[in-house]
């Protein structure tokens, strides 16, 4: 009995590898599985080309001028893991964490004078959670996705974070009609304009109905209901800090009508 059991524990693990190796599953029973997955990626610019500012405070001139440099680096990595929470996988749980880490060289200078620069660093870390259901016609989602920001520079340094929580559900009623809505929350935090700090809710609806063997489709878009949606992004360069903020003519409502036409469908021969 022993033998027999320590065989079959070889033999478990051998799959277990073996599905590991193919697509990242790893059973843990019959009917539960877990998904593991990682990656990361390194960018290295040797020669790179950036822009050395100089201010001359007597003159009130700045000149810009190509410099080239080799601290130019940059890392970015994933990791991701998901399970089922019940025997009939209706619900998943999905988890993650995405790293970013880049840095170059900063030649602004309040001077005529050639600068020795500094190193600018950029830090990012966004962890993720995420819970699927799939119960016949109906699916939902709930996510929360917080980025955390952080940049560094000699004599200076600053903070700010951007969370997203996401709420996502679907249905398919009688007659193929098919009603999905979409609730992003976004919350800003650390941007030096207060207007671009705060919680801003996005809610969009969409209503379909395919016909003729789904070659027509009918669809009804209600985009940003609470025309509350904007574009904001932070960058950091040679020349400081920029924020941008951006407006959109974002709610709208729109009648989509499509027709796929299939030119290379061939035509049937009858045989006789």
């Amino acid at each position: 009995d022993r033998t027999e059991h320590i065989k079959d524990s070889r033999l478990l693990a051998n799959e277990s590898m073996v599905l590991l190796k193919n697509d990242g599953v790893l059973p843990l029973s019959k009917d539960k599985k877990i998904a593991f997955n990682c990656s990361t990626d390194y960018t290295y610019t040797a020669n790179d080309i950036t822009t050395m500012s100089a201010y001359d405070t007597a003159t009130g001139v700045r000149t810009y001028t190509p410099v080239n440099t080799s601290k130019t680096n940059v890392v970015n990595s994933n990791i991701g893991f998901s399970m089922p929470l019940d025997k009939n996988e209706r619900f998943y749980l999905r988890l993650g964490t995405g790293g970013y880490y880049s840095q170059y060289m900063n030649l602004a200078s309040f001077s005529s004078e050639p600068t020795e620069g500094c190193l600018t660093r950029n830090y990012q870390v966004a962890p993720t959670l995420q819970v699927d259901c799939n119960v016949n016609k109906f699916n939902a989602c709930i996510a929360a996705t917080p980025k955390f920001n952080y940049i560094k520079q000699k004599n200076y340094s600053d903070r700010y974070n951007d969370i997203i929580l996401t709420g996502e559900t679907s249905y398919t009623f009688p007659f193929d009609i098919r009603f999905s809505t979409r609730f992003n929350a976004y919350i800003t935090t650390g941007y030096s304009n207060e207007t671009m700090n705060g919680f801003k809710p996005i809610w969009n609806i969409n209503i379909s109905r395919a016909f003729f063997n789904n070659k027509l489709n009918v669809e009804l878009v209600a985009n940003d209901i609470l025309a509350r949606q904007n574009l904001i992004s932070a960058t950091v360069d040679a020349n400081g800090r920029t924020e941008i903020f951006r407006e959109h003519l974002s709610r709208y409502f729109m009648l989509n009508i499509s027709y796929k036409f299939n030119w290379s469908e061939k035509s049937k021969v009858k045989k006789y």
